[in-house]
């Protein structure tokens, strides 16, 4: 599933850097354009403004987009990690203290009687302790 997504993003970034090349051939051609005086000054530096704004928003896209698929290919990472911890876990019939603690960072009891369980790589899990 976070391939795919970040498959898309990928895609999203070849359809923006095409976008980008396609502008700047258009800002070449609007130069002749105005060298062979198709076009007036006024005329050429509105237009390449307009270029300008338009690939700078597709740069700014781009590293959105660049910066998503980092982010995609982080929690892959942890993704993997965790499932290779687990596993290794799920290999022993009994758990002993050294991999226990790789597991659990902190387990909490309060008072009204709760259990507050800290996993290293997750929120904590509640349970209420049954007497």
């Amino acid at each position: 599933m976070l391939a795919k997504a970040v498959s898309e993003k990928k895609k999203g970034i070849s359809r923006l850097q095409a976008k980008i090349e396609e502008a700047k051939r258009l800002a070449m051609s609007l130069y002749k354009d105005k060298v062979n005086g198709a076009i007036t000054e006024d005329m050429f530096k509105e237009l390449v403004a307009q270029m300008n704004e338009e690939r700078e928003n597709a740069n700014k896209q781009v590293l959105a987009l660049q910066e998503e698929i980092r982010t995609l290919s982080e929690r892959t990472t942890n993704d993997t990690q965790v499932r290779q911890v687990l596993k290794e876990f799920l290999q022993f019939p009994k758990i002993d203290r050294a991999m226990l603690s790789a597991l659990v960072k902190k387990i909490i009891i309060n008072h009204d009687s709760t259990i507050e369980v800290q996993l290293t790589f997750q929120e904590p899990i509640h349970s209420k302790i049954v007497r």
